[in-house]
């Protein structure tokens, strides 16, 4: 593993302590776990929109859910998603107000 997938030199794998390696290879895992994830994400827009062109009331997580969304949505109370709705609508606000203002300093 070392030497392949983290591709270490040999020089550097014997320079590392054993917690360092240790630590070497979780971050790498925790990347290729994240690569993994994306790459899912990146199938289920793909099976969505090639559905959704058929049926129109269809969300993307009906198609294809993901174990790891469900843990991130049970992390949150639903008072707790509704405040960050709240605020992503407050920062889309402040931004269209923002947009608004250039435009009119263009013209």
């Amino acid at each position: 593993m070392a030497f392949g997938e983290l591709g270490l030199t040999v020089d550097y794998f014997y320079s590392l302590t054993p917690r360092q390696f240790a630590n070497t290879v979780n971050g790498y895992r925790k990347k290729e776990d994240n690569l993994s994830k994306e790459r899912w994400v990146m199938t289920r827009k793909i099976m969505y929109f090639s559905i959704v062109l058929k049926t129109k009331n269809l969300k993307e997580k009906d198609i294809l859910a993901f174990p790891w969304e469900e843990d991130i949505q049970a992390e949150f109370t639903e008072e707790q998603q509704q405040q960050l709705l709240n605020e992503i609508d407050e920062v889309k606000a402040y931004y269209e107000n923002q947009d608004k203002k250039k435009a009119a300093a263009i013209v």
